[in-house]
């Protein structure tokens, strides 16, 4: 191979490999601030999606589910993104980079005069990524995280 021929050859390595990566770098996401109580309501119908979700455990404990807040973000990767999750809850999300195919995700829940609840996970781009738990007025809020890539 001569001179020539390898600078081509990685110039079109480059030029080729330049948007994979930079596709790395960015992410959208739809955060849900969804309310888990006992208070006969149902499913939301704009949570359809997650029905067969909330009839498995920890959420069949539950028999009704209520959509808070919807937010849609972009997230850029290692920056740490401000959320209004509704209800007086707010928090943070961090895109880490993409692991085995998997995007990997933070998420800090703030608490008044308490430590924040940081979660961390991986999650497939489209496949929700759940945290759950936080005290709501009625039940437990269940923050759910789908993003793609």
């Amino acid at each position: 191979m001569n001179k020539f021929s390898f600078i081509a050859l990685l110039f079109l390595f480059v030029m080729w490999g330049a948007p994979a990566a930079y596709a790395n770098e960015k992410i959208m996401c739809k955060i849900l601030t969804i309310e888990a109580s006992n208070s006969n309501i149902g499913i939301d119908e704009k949570l359809g999606e997650y029905t067969k979700l909330f009839k498995m455990e920890p959420f069949s404990a539950y028999n009704s589910f209520k959509l808070i807040n919807t937010e849609k973000v972009e997230l850029l990767k290692g920056v740490e993104t401000e959320l209004k999750l509704g209800d007086n809850l707010n928090g943070t999300l961090k895109y880490s980079g993409l692991q085995l195919n998997h995007l990997v995700l933070s998420l800090n829940l703030l608490r008044a005069d308490k430590p924040p609840v940081v979660i961390e996970g991986k999650a497939l781009p489209g496949t929700p990524f759940l945290a759950a738990g936080l005290k709501s007025g009625n039940g437990r809020f269940v923050i759910a995280v789908k993003c793609q890539n």
